[in-house]
């Protein structure tokens, strides 16, 4: 039906490998002429960006724009920051690291430390990590990222 519309919901083999097809996402709001639809585009060929030292895009039809902050910004918000892992990361320690090991090899892991360094610098926060076992006697971990306490990610 959309491909009938003249819109192409197919990924492109350059888009990144994602469980949600974002052309398909976005070929269904342009049908609807929703005026946000394009920012899926950039989406699904380079991902989202994070907000870590850059603008992150507008969505004006979605969202007036914020003109005013809870709380002052200051300085020691960008200070490095290294939360402790919790206990249950600690307990799993060997299926965590050939867990990340495997990742790395198969490259999904997007960066390791030396390069989260030299990108960031002295505004590098890291979240305390756990770990929950994917099953009753496995020894693959789903890793858990906390990134609201202590680091205060938001």
């Amino acid at each position: 039906m959309l491909v009938d519309m003249g819109k192409d919901p197919k990924r492109r083999p350059q888009d990144r490998d994602t469980e949600i097809n974002y052309r398909r996402l976005e070929a269904m709001m342009s049908a609807t002429e929703d005026e946000d639809h394009t920012f899926l585009l950039d989406i699904a060929a380079v991902g989202a960006p994070l907000g870590v030292g850059e603008e992150l895009p507008r969505t004006p039809q979605v969202f007036e724009e914020k003109t005013s902050w809870a709380r002052d910004f200051v300085d020691s918000l960008l200070e490095e920051k290294w939360s402790n892992n919790n206990e249950s990361a600690e307990e799993n320690a060997e299926d965590i690291e050939r867990q990340v090991m495997k990742e790395v090899q198969q490259g999904s892991i997007v960066m390791m430390e030396e390069e989260a360094r030299s990108q960031y610098g002295s505004r590098l926060a890291v979240a305390a990590l756990g770990a929950v076992p994917q099953g009753l006697d496995s020894s693959a971990v789903r890793l858990i990222h906390d990134g609201s306490y202590s680091v205060d990610v938001s």
